[in-house]
């Protein structure tokens, strides 16, 4: 059984069962409780998908980018020499591999700008260059919907922190959503940056409100249990109001924090930190201990999860938690029930 989502077949067709989102249906428990898997260089099997049953998990978020340059908006996707993980006939498997272990899906599409350029704020020049970008977006995410619908992936993400695109073109997004819905039956979400998610237009064409959630929260050291919590509550405050507004659910698109000094400050930062390990299961355990019972939360996906090492080995500092205490934190929460006393 594939937790947190229901297919059920109509006229021999399979669909997602409609949800009306009532606040009543809002899971009080972690619905979805996943972990966002980078693409694998090399094909995987039922092995690599052990250690994510093992913590617990429910869910898996299959990512597979594209790239282009501002100087040339044309989006390139599915090309050689990309990962196995990340081209068509990769991704379809990652899929059904998920499935078979029980876990439901979330293909999630990422772009990738030329330099290293933050996509929340990318933007162009002319009307031109938008529709050759809009074009090809539209390309790359209607391949992968139909993908997420003929594999059955339970929820479809159709945009990653694309803040500036949305805000410039939001008529190119109204109708995205119009062609993603003709294609694909399952649930929808956006994943926003936890900085511009509340100016998100079209919350309330989706099933999930989709934030990536690097919120800034504590600056210490090895920041603590109880400061933590405190500085989550405005975020949290913020939330639920959000979701009241539109009637939808929180979904954490992504969570996580690295292993280093400082972890929760700026949990985006990439780069900079020495090792602490503390801080990081401090980290994962207040947000745990903020969104556990509440209406209107539905989980996440832990950012983020090797299914192989392959050349991509692990670093000793990095966000996923794997072989780290924070991994025995994650396992604990995500193994948690509706019947578990809470801390």
């Amino acid at each position: 059984m594939l937790v947190g989502f229901l297919y059920v077949t109509v006229n021999g067709c399979s669909s997602v069962e409609e949800n009306t989102l009532e606040p009543a249906t809002f899971s009080a428990d972690f619905l979805i409780k996943g972990v966002s898997m980078v693409a694998p260089v090399n094909p995987i099997g039922d092995v690599n998908m052990k250690p994510v049953v093992d913590v617990n998990a429910n869910s898996i978020s299959v990512m597979p980018y594209a790239f282009f340059a501002l100087d040339n908006p044309e989006i390139r996707y599915n090309q050689h020499g990309q990962h196995w993980g990340e081209n068509l006939e990769g991704v379809a498997a990652c899929v059904e591999l998920a499935h078979k272990n029980g876990l439901s899906v979330m293909l999630k599409p990422h772009l990738w700008i030329g330099r290293g350029m933050y996509t929340g704020l990318f933007s162009l020049s002319t009307d031109k260059e938008w529709k050759t970008w809009e074009e090809s977006y539209s390309r790359y995410i209607l391949q992968f919907a139909r993908l997420a619908d003929s594999t059955k992936a339970e929820l479809f993400c159709i945009g990653t922190e694309l803040g500036a695109a949305i805000k410039n073109r939001p008529q190119f997004w109204s109708s995205l959503i119009d062609s993603v819905k003709r294609v694909y039956r399952g649930k929808l979400t956006y994943a926003a940056n936890w900085d511009d998610y509340k100016d998100v237009p079209f919350w309330e064409r989706l099933d999930y409100i989709g934030v990536d959630a690097y919120f800034p929260l504590d600056r210490s050291t090895t920041p603590s249990l109880p400061s933590l919590k405190k500085n989550w509550i405005a975020h949290s405050e913020e939330l639920g109001e959000i979701s009241k507004r539109y009637n939808r659910p929180i979904l954490f698109t992504e969570y996580g924090y690295r292993n280093v000094d400082r972890t929760a400050a700026e949990p985006w930062k990439e780069n900079e930190g020495d090792l602490n390990n503390e801080a990081q299961t401090n980290s994962y355990e207040a947000l745990y201990q903020t969104f556990a019972g509440k209406n209107w939360f539905s989980g996440g996906y832990v950012w983020k999860w090797y299914a192989e090492d392959g050349r991509r080995r692990r670093r000793e500092i990095d966000y996923t938690p794997q072989n780290k205490p924070a991994e025995k934190t994650i396992r604990r929460w995500y193994g948690m029930t509706d019947s578990t006393k809470l801390p």
